[in-house]
């Protein structure tokens, strides 16, 4: 089994296993010696000892002080080099006896059972005995001499097996002396083939520690060329420390087995994943992980021009519109279905219940080159903005995204627990969804006398508009199952350790949903190359929590806060309710040089996040503020163009920031605490009953205990 105890680990394995479902790049298994251990086959350490004690015995005049020092020191190539300039023929006999055929053992069967479900089976090996590719007949064996084949077989998607190191059936193909490493170092086209592997491949690193200085190399230049090709990204299943940080380690659990079989959980995990994706007619589209990088003709249209910046407010809520939940009933011919949708944040859940939706839209105005929207935002955003809402959509400044999928909960009428979905809902005419020309006229409505006029802009905001139609693909509810088994998160939202992730609990059911909507967050954000992304109350936590963020200080709302006003912390949104027509001067600040400097610098410090697919600033985390040359000059001319009025307006404290925010799982906590008690009554279920989620175990010691924390 996987440590479940190191969270870097569980956040490696889980993207191991998305890369996997998605299939977009071949999964390619470097096995090295620590599988041959299996057959008994001895470690490069154990391999080093035992020439080194049959040279100082049959070898005359062997150096065996200076053999012990360079293994005391870990430096084996050299030993063996050692070794062999003193007798070739003793040391090629040692090698081939060490390494002749032997029986499997039912470890090793396990690791072929695991490894051959993979397919088609793509296996670069470092181990020189032959059981390997032997256990494969009918898949291809090449030899070092012909490594550079699998670029072929690759694009053709035929299985292999490449002996990196050589076969002990060719003795001088063999490599463990450092002559043997330098041979391979001189050969380029050796070279070009494995870092070609690793520009389009996920590499699997299993049984092998990383210890080759030229892989190290590959890695590190892989890491340094991210930008152009990719980060893989690649993996290693180890308890060791991984030589270079562009390897992901994913370690194991020793506690019941000390012979590292445990490492082969990582064999199931990821043939479930390719399983499940065969399962689906389309698979996972893996977006690149920095798309500015992407060429613009491959890019989703609607994403970010290349070198512009964006940022999407994930949540929009005009003043007085708290209402951010949806209850249905269906009733099919079966069952009758209760369905939850929306965020269903309610009052006593937000810190301080105030709209944050115009300080949100200045903030991207101000920072970025494009602002972005959930399409689902259209009607406040217009009611938000009024007049100007047409004038940013001419502009080109304000883009919508609308998703055709819809996440929700479903229950069976009156049942406890019920189960996260994605809905791609039709019509009355079928089950395609509504054309987006439809949803906009139902969005928006034009006055009497306007309506050819409201034409031309419906056309204009449908063209700022796009369409992400790969909601079932990307199954959201499944990324959000693998996100509840992080621990933190489940303690954010008060879990019960026996609720598992498949199950959502009608008591719990929006944050669940928040969950799911962070993480739909960071699908749309690769898919469209959007840096920085606004999530809501309490969403901070949660997102460092479910992909091992630390959270930022410094964010864009605190700069674009300081050059309106000369103070960090502004609600900007007071600015402009009672004077619409800063906006003006805002448009005129972002065509200036000061503008522009402003928001080519804050795009170019922006956090790029490492965690699974949220790789965006989450809140526009800054790694570094703005110099302050650029923001004086930007705060002097912004305020230059301001009004006087402007500069009358009192700014109170800003209540948006997600630093105050931060906490805000707590009340959800103690909302879902109530709710689970008011059901519980209902059913006349006491706090020493069995538990309403069907565990068994009292409620007081199950679903209620982690709702109080």
């Amino acid at each position: 089994m996987l440590d479940a105890d190191d969270p870097a680990s569980i956040i490696a394995a889980r993207r191991l296993f998305r890369v996997a479902k998605a299939g977009e790049r071949p999964i390619v298994f470097w096995i090295g010696a620590g599988t041959s251990r299996w057959l008994g086959y001895p470690s490069w350490k154990d391999l080093a000892l035992q020439v080194r004690r049959a040279f100082k015995e049959d070898v005359p005049g062997f150096n065996d002080a200076y053999a012990m020092r360079l293994i005391d020191k870990q430096e084996f190539p050299a030993l063996f080099q050692l070794c062999k300039d003193a007798n070739a023929p003793n040391y090629r006999k040692l090698i081939v006896e060490t390494f002749a055929p032997r029986p499997a053992t039912p470890t090793y069967n396990r690791f072929l059972e695991l490894l051959k479900k993979i397919t088609p089976s793509f296996v670069l090996t470092t181990n020189v005995d032959e059981c390997l590719e032997k256990s494969f007949p009918h898949v291809q064996t090449l030899q070092r001499s012909d490594v550079t084949r699998c670029i072929d077989l690759l694009n053709r998607e035929k299985p292999f097996v490449a002996k990196l190191h050589g076969s002990i059936s060719s003795v001088q193909s063999t490599v463990f002396t450092t002559s043997d490493y330098s041979d391979i170092i001189a050969d380029r086209s050796y070279l070009g083939c494995l870092k070609h592997i690793f520009t389009a491949c996920t590499v699997v690193f299993l049984g092998y520690g990383v210890r080759d200085g030229y892989i190290i190399e590959m890695l590190r230049d892989n890491a340094r060329e991210m930008d152009l090709f990719g980060p893989g990204p690649h993996f290693a299943v180890t308890n060791q420390e991984v030589p270079v940080s562009s390897l992901q380690r994913i370690k194991y659990s020793p506690k019941f087995r000390a012979d590292h079989t445990a490492a082969l959980s990582i064999l199931v995990h990821v043939d479930q994943s390719v399983e499940e994706r065969r399962a689906r007619p389309i698979a996972i589209t893996e977006s690149p992980e920095s798309a500015l990088d992407v060429a613009e003709e491959t890019r989703t249209p609607g994403a970010v021009p290349l070198g512009k910046t964006a940022y999407f407010i994930s949540d929009l809520f005009a003043p007085g519109t708290w209402q951010t939940s949806e209850e249905i009933v269906a009733t099919n011919s079966s069952n009758e279905i209760e369905a939850s949708f929306g965020l269903g944040f309610t009052n006593d859940e937000i810190p301080i219940p105030v709209s944050t939706a115009l300080h949100d839209i200045v903030v991207g105005l101000i920072c970025f080159d494009f602002v972005y929207l959930p399409f689902s935002a259209l009607g406040s955003a217009h009611e938000v903005l009024g007049e100007w809402f047409w004038e940013f959509i001419r502009l080109d400044l304000l883009r919508f995204i609308h998703n055709e999928g819809k996440l929700g909960v479903v229950f069976k009428k009156g049942e406890a627990i019920g189960e996260l979905v994605i809905a791609v809902g039709g019509t009355t005419n079928g089950p395609e969804p509504a054309p987006l020309s439809v949803l906009i006229r139902r969005a928006v409505h034009a006055l009497p006398g306007k309506e050819k006029e409201a034409e031309r802009l419906f056309e204009s905001l449908e063209r700022r508009t796009s369409v992400y139609r790969k909601s079932k693909e990307a199954d959201f509810p499944s990324l959000a199952r693998s996100a509840l088994l992080m621990p933190a998160v489940s303690r954010l939202l008060g879990i019960s350790d026996l609720v598992l992730p498949t199950q959502v609990p009608r008591w719990l059911r929006y944050p669940y949903l928040r969950l799911a909507h962070l993480i739909q967050t960071a699908v749309l954000c690769e898919e469209y190359g959007i840096q920085a992304a606004k999530v809501p109350f309490g969403g901070v936590q949660l997102t460092n929590a479910a992909f091992g963020f630390r959270p930022i200080e410094m964010q864009a709302d605190h700069m674009a806060s300081y050059v309106s006003s000369g103070a960090y912390n502004s609600d900007l949104g007071a600015l402009l309710y009672g004077n619409m027509s800063i906006l003006r001067n805002i448009i005129w600040f972002r065509g200036t040089p000061e503008g522009e400097a402003f928001r080519r610098e804050t795009g170019e410090i922006l956090l790029r996040g490492s965690g699974e697919r949220f790789n965006v600033a989450v809140n526009a985390g800054l790694s570094r503020a703005v110099p302050r040359a650029i923001l004086q000059r930007a705060q002097d001319r912004l305020l230059t163009l301001m009004t006087e009025r402007s500069h009358r307006t009192r700014v109170p404290a800003v209540w948006g920031s997600s630093l105050l925010s931060d906490g805000s799982t707590r009340y959800w906590r103690a909302k879902s605490y109530k709710l689970l008690l008011q059901m519980c009554e209902a059913r006349q279920i006491g706090k020493n009953d069995p538990c309403i989620c069907g565990s068994h175990e009292k409620l007081r010691l199950c679903c209620l205990s982690p709702l109080k924390q």
